[in-house]
């Protein structure tokens, strides 16, 4: 009763144990107190509270159709109209001049000889580009023009009727080549970050050249790994990327330019696509990529490592230093 009275904590812990080890305890009965039956069995643990409904996650965005459908499904044989309001297409600056992207031309043909052959189209060969089509407030016609060369489809792309004069012109490459083995994705979250060097870079392009096209993929961070550059990457707005697309194209070559400016915040001239030896598509490209860059190629990968797009052969050249092309009669037949 001592104990059971003194309120001291250990006392009464001591007790307690020992009344539930079975020893009987006469408890002190307060006044008034009445005696109340309770069941002997352990209760049950059903919950009966009311659940409160978390809140519904934040919707994402809506994907869009690629901005580009409608240019690229009109007929192989019809040209394309360009006006210069074409935000995904000519956001680029010369000057005070408009340029047409010069790496929406390979999709452009791509998708003309696919529907001109009724086959799949996948890559590209021998590309090269001349002087960047400028859109100076006033429409420009480009037309693909296909040609069988024995076992070969060469093409090129025409600028307002002038097939003499063509800004692109290629072969298309039905086999595809030589692709590198798929990459530890291990290996591609290291190196220098460089990101913020990147960032600088883009923005000095930004303020010369104008600033990439609406939906561009977006470049979250780059690396420096030796003599490569590997960035982290992710599509915007659109819910399927076309094959070969501009709009994932277009990052990669200011990536290109930024490690070819020895990785140099300070921008220099704004490079443009002048030759490559091949341009393949191999699988979709995922939302989120990667883009890995070397000496003379670039490569879209996978979050697996697994190659999407390889361009190989890949020379660059500032606007003035683009020349312009020329094809001959004997070319031509």
């Amino acid at each position: 009763d001592k104990w059971l009275n003194s309120r001291d904590p250990a006392k009464l812990d001591k007790v307690a144990a020992l009344w539930a080890k079975g020893l009987t305890v006469e408890w002190p009965t307060p006044p008034l107190a009445r005696r109340r039956h309770v069941p002997v069995y352990p209760f049950a643990r059903d919950r009966h509270w009311v659940e409160t409904a978390p809140p519904p996650p934040e919707p994402l965005a809506t994907p869009t159709a690629h901005p580009l459908l409608d240019i690229l499904a009109a007929p192989a044989r019809l040209p394309i109209v360009v006006r210069g309001d074409e935000e995904h297409l000519t956001s680029t600056l010369h000057g005070t001049e408009k340029l047409l992207l010069g790496l929406f031309l390979p999709e452009l043909v791509r998708a003309a000889a696919e529907r001109e052959s009724g086959r799949p189209v996948r890559g590209l060969r021998h590309l090269l580009w001349g002087r960047p089509v400028r859109v100076n407030g006033h429409a420009r016609t480009l037309e693909v023009v296909l040609a069988n060369d024995g076992d070969d489809v060469l093409y090129h792309v025409a600028v307002d009727g002038d097939d003499n004069a063509p800004c692109h012109v290629g072969e298309i490459l039905a086999v595809a080549p030589v692709l590198p083995a798929a990459i530890e994705p291990a290996t591609l979250r290291h190196g220098t970050d460089v990101s913020d060097d990147f960032r600088a870079f883009a923005n000095g392009l930004a303020t010369h050249c104008g600033p990439p096209a609406p939906m561009t993929a977006q470049v979250h961070q780059v690396w420096c790994q030796g003599e490569i550059l590997v960035a982290q990457c992710r599509r915007v707005g659109c819910a399927v990327a076309l094959p070969l697309d501009p709009l994932v194209l277009d990052p990669l070559w200011r990536l290109a330019a930024f490690r070819a400016n020895g990785w140099r915040r300070q921008t220099g001239p704004l490079a443009f696509p002048a030759a490559m030896q091949s341009l393949w598509a191999e699988r979709p490209v995922p939302t989120d990529f990667f883009v890995r860059v070397d000496a003379d190629s670039l490569s879209v990968v996978d979050g697996s490592g697994a190659v999407c797009i390889l361009l190989t052969g890949v020379h660059m050249s500032t606007a003035e230093h683009l020349s312009e092309l020329c094809l001959t009669e004997e070319i031509q037949s």
